[in-house]
């Protein structure tokens, strides 16, 4: 009987830090939609990336598979499997796309748009 639980037990440890992984990564980052940028925070308070609104192209929602084929760009992935949203950005040092998994995808662009909007009508 042992050896079965022996055999298993890695598979279990596996399973179990892949639960938690996926989620922990929501407290661990998290985004926030201001009135001047979007930010991603470290633990709810520190910021990782402030993105001005007025620095931001485009942004739309995009597949799995396109998130692949994009080329060079940072994840800020608080989930393992969800949508994913695509911000490109006007002017960068070095990377110019940045992928987002938020909550949800749809309102994250609305809002994420209207503040573009705003900032170029206003």
């Amino acid at each position: 009987m042992s050896h079965i639980f022996l055999a298993t037990t890695p598979f279990f440890i596996i399973v179990l830090l892949a639960i938690f992984f996926y989620y922990s990564l929501r407290w661990i980052l998290t985004y926030c939609l201001t009135n001047t940028d979007l930010r991603v925070m470290f633990l709810g308070f520190i910021p990782v990336s402030v993105v001005p609104y007025t620095n931001i192209q485009s942004v739309r929602q995009i597949s799995l598979k396109e998130a692949f084929t994009i080329g060079l760009s940072v994840h800020y992935g608080t989930r393992i499997f969800g949508n994913i949203v695509l911000v490109e950005l006007r002017s960068a040092w070095l990377v110019k796309k940045i992928l987002y998994t938020p909550d949800d995808a749809a309102t994250f662009v609305r809002t994420i748009q209207s503040h573009i909007n705003n900032t170029h009508t206003g």
